[in-house]
């Protein structure tokens, strides 16, 4: 039960060095104020994942590493088993985390003064990766109905596409904030229309496995039968649905060989070649372990 997850989990960060909590008192010298600014959760991660931890850096020294093998079938185990995508070990590479994945896309694949579509409102994040780049950030306003459903006007979008000659669309799902989980039809004639322009896709979906409404989500990549797949680079973190931000690692998925060799390539130049292998372990954990799937379930 609800109540039995919060007397097991539950953990005062206050005074932890936590950012949701003592940045925030930090900021405006008041404790009585509710961090609801950042989606960071106040339970402790699954047990399995402790121990797989602890073991892991009781028994090995923390040198550099190469990709566990394991960390990439728990990856691709999960697409699957939870979300009937079919990923290849070819297409997994990594980030530190998404916003930076999302900025390295934007300074392998775009130009200064390139113009980046994104669907408002947005995460900040979003606007700030791509002005910090110098890029143009289009921001394409979607329609809120009186019962609080967000749509997009298809031919504006396009129009909007078109006119700014939009080089790279940020699409987010579930869409962060207004929380819309995208069918596949929306997305679509969302990606049809970036595929008719020579426009890339960047789909953030982060908060892939947190769905509380009907609407069951569904992968860029797996979007009609997988036709987009090409044009699309896919990126997600166990750090929202296991609670673990300050792990630093989130899986980039590039089906498309040369995009991938592009965005690695940019990757090494920006000097991040190794990987996390405290993260890899805490995600193989993650990925395939039952008592962690049913803490998040």
């Amino acid at each position: 039960s609800t109540i039995d997850f919060t007397e097991t989990y539950y953990i005062d960060r206050r005074r932890s060095h936590s950012r949701k909590w003592d940045g925030q008192h930090l900021k405006f010298n008041r404790t009585d104020l509710l961090p609801l600014w950042v989606a960071d959760m106040d339970f402790m991660p699954p047990q399995c994942i402790q121990e797989a931890i602890c073991t892991y850096v009781k028994a090995q020294p923390l040198g550099y590493t190469m990709t566990n093998p394991k960390y990439l079938e728990a990856v691709i185990d999960w697409y699957k088993r939870r979300h009937n995508c079919i990923l290849s070990k070819d297409w997994l590479t990594s980030a530190p985390n998404v916003i930076t994945g999302i900025m390295w896309c934007i300074g392998a694949f775009t130009k200064p003064n390139d113009a980046i579509a994104v669907l408002s409102p947005v995460y900040g994040a979003f606007d700030t990766s791509a002005s910090d780049a110098q890029r143009q950030i289009i921001a394409i306003p979607m329609k809120r109905s009186d019962d609080d459903r967000y749509t997009v006007d298809y031919e504006a979008f396009e129009t909007d596409i078109i006119n700014h000659k939009v080089k790279l669309f940020i699409h987010c799902n579930p869409h962060n904030p207004v929380g819309h989980v995208w069918t596949e039809d929306e997305m679509n004639q969302l990606f049809s229309i970036c595929e008719r322009h020579g426009v890339l896709i960047i789909s953030d979906e982060i908060h892939q496995d947190l769905i509380t409404g009907s609407t069951p989500f569904t992968s860029a990549l797996t979007v009609a039968s997988g036709a987009y797949a090409d044009n699309i680079i896919a990126m997600s973190s166990l750090s929202k649905s296991f609670n673990m931000a300050s792990l630093h690692h989130a899986e980039v998925i590039i089906p498309n060989e040369k995009l991938r060799g592009q965005f690695n390539f940019y990757k090494a130049h920006v000097y991040h070649t190794d990987s996390d292998v405290i993260a890899e372990t805490a995600i193989t954990v993650a990925y395939t372990h039952p008592e962690a799937e049913a803490w998040l379930t």
